[in-house]
């Protein structure tokens, strides 16, 4: 715990040294910057710099939708010292160094992973405000990218769209619920027997017939399975009161 707090305090004090003043006569002036997060849907963010030429620190200040999202982790190149992420309100503050007398890093390069947890449905936007690379000389530049990127919900149901049950669905997939579908989750009058949804004798199924003119896409049991939603969920509403699952 002493050697993690005497490595933040050096941090701290790199990046008060690396100061405006020495803006103009440092490294990494041609470096740019992206930012990208997971086309697959995953709550991370991945910061990266091209065309730097020294980095023996650097220091990144992001906004995040604190709505939506709360930081779980920073992850950063293994050969320094990455101090714990400073999270204000909807700010958050990444730094990092390497340890001793070396050369910085050069190159293109990824500097910092964060890794979200989601806490309200809804695409959550990030921004990456500013950078500041410390080179080896302790001479530091500053950069004021502006880049954005959002995080949505996670991958889409590929064969739900236009479903008499997608919103249903989709809200139940968003909440996590695995166990049974409640009474409210299948629409009134979406199937026959004047909307009525039966207990299946299965614990945690229920039944419904299915919905007038609605074709079945399963020819064994007259359910329709939506590979979308993964092992365990299957929406069924087969004449014959098939069973379904979320």
């Amino acid at each position: 715990m002493r050697i993690k707090f005497t490595i933040a305090m050096l941090i701290g004090c790199l990046f008060m040294i690396g100061g405006p003043a020495a803006f103009g006569a440092a490294a990494n002036e041609s470096a740019a910057f992206e930012m990208t997060s997971g086309g697959d849907g995953s709550l991370a963010v991945v910061i990266a710099a091209r065309g730097t030429s020294d980095v023996y620190a650097y220091e990144l200040k992001l906004t995040f939708d604190e709505r939506r999202l709360k930081l779980e982790k920073a992850e950063a190149p293994p050969n320094g010292f990455l101090v714990d992420p400073l999270v204000d309100g909807a700010r958050i503050r990444v730094a990092y160094t390497l340890i001793g007398p070396k050369q910085g890093m050069k190159g293109d390069m990824k500097l910092a992973t964060l890794r979200f947890k989601r806490l309200a449905p809804g695409p959550a936007e990030l921004e990456l405000n500013e950078v500041k690379l410390v080179d080896s000389s302790i001479e530091s530049t500053l950069f004021k990218p502006a880049l954005k990127t959002k995080l949505t919900d996670g991958p889409g149901l590929t064969d739900m769209k236009g479903h008499w049950a997608e919103p249903s669905v989709l809200e139940a997939v968003k909440r996590g619920d695995r166990h049974r579908i409640r009474r409210r989750h299948v629409p009134s009058g979406a199937h026959g027997d004047a909307g009525r949804v039966r207990r299946d004798a299965q614990p945690g199924f229920r039944t419904a017939r299915r919905p007038r003119g609605a074709s079945c896409a399963h020819r064994l049991c007259g359910c329709e399975p939506y590979s979308g939603l993964g092992r365990g969920f299957h929406l069924g509403h087969g004449g014959s009161g098939h069973p379904y699952r979320l």
